[in-house]
């Protein structure tokens, strides 16, 4: 069986109002640039999603809300969470072990430096994660809990501008 986990940063935030507070900051115009271009080029790509597990952060929000304009979404596949903000990779671990294994294709919309660390422990390799980046790692495997450091292989990187 095959599993599908993609890693999505938020889009580039805002810093244009210092009296919000850090998870409560949105998108600033590249952000949402960005993040509609990753949207079409998931869409060109076939990619879909059973469930996103969304960090409840404004940005992460917005991301995926641009993202939806161009992906098929169903309202029931997105679950909004807090433990995904600033998470770190051992949390973001948790996380995915506990995703029901009827659901094959997941993504996570969240922020690094937890996204960079998870990548480099599941695939042993250190992409760096520019804001909107996506990256898609599968595994061999019949359970979610099976997730651990080194267990899956690389098959898609982008960034907004490889995009």
């Amino acid at each position: 069986m095959i599993k599908c986990l993609t890693l999505i940063r938020h889009a580039k935030s805002s810093w244009d109002d210092a009296s919000l507070s850090d998870h409560a900051r949105g998108l600033n115009e590249r952000g949402r640039r960005n993040a509609l271009r990753m949207g079409e080029a998931l869409h060109a790509r076939d990619i879909k999603f059973d469930l996103i597990l969304c960090s409840s952060a404004t940005r992460a929000g917005e991301t995926l809300a641009l993202l939806r304009k161009q992906l098929e979404i169903e309202d029931d596949a997105v679950n909004y969470l807090d433990d995904l903000y600033c998470a770190s990779a051992p949390i973001l671990i948790e996380l995915i072990q506990q995703v029901d294994n009827g659901k094959n294709n997941i993504a996570i919309i969240a922020h690094n430096p937890g996204l960079e660390d998870l990548a480099a422990m599941l695939i042993n390799n250190n992409e760096t994660f520019v804001t909107c980046s996506v990256l898609q790692i599968e595994f061999e495997m019949d359970s979610w809990k099976q997730v651990d450091t080194v267990t899956g292989r690389q098959t898609l990187f982008l960034s907004p501008k490889t995009a």
